[in-house]
């Protein structure tokens, strides 16, 4: 079974990324994505994310990665393998960092 957990933050990131190629195209997909149900939802408090600061190297960062730990997932799922693949991250969270491609072959073997 897979379960899929988001964060406000996390939804925040995905428009302004995806907003800065087509912001218009980007707000009503996100949305819509939101409304699908399949996310569960983790809030983190301002503390959570300043503790997950001391282990990123880019601090628009520490949101996931504490909703991450604060969800106990399994496996964080990021392209961004500059700042959440490492480490530290891994040892914070307990668990793997993957890319998308990576957790779809995990899923795939189970």
């Amino acid at each position: 079974m897979v379960e899929l957990v988001a964060s406000e933050y996390v939804f925040d990131e995905v428009i302004a990324s995806l907003g800065r190629k087509n912001k218009e195209a980007a707000l009503p997909y996100v949305q819509g994505l939101r409304r699908l149900g399949i996310f569960d939802l983790v809030y983190v408090t301002e503390h959570e994310v300043r503790d997950a600061g001391m282990v990123v190297t880019d601090p628009d960062d520490a949101a996931i990665v504490a909703g991450a730990k604060k969800a106990r997932v399994n496996a964080l799922v990021s392209f961004d393998r500059k700042h959440l693949h490492t480490h530290a991250v891994r040892l914070y969270i307990g668990a793997p960092v993957l890319t998308a491609g990576e957790a779809l072959m995990l899923l795939r073997s189970a």
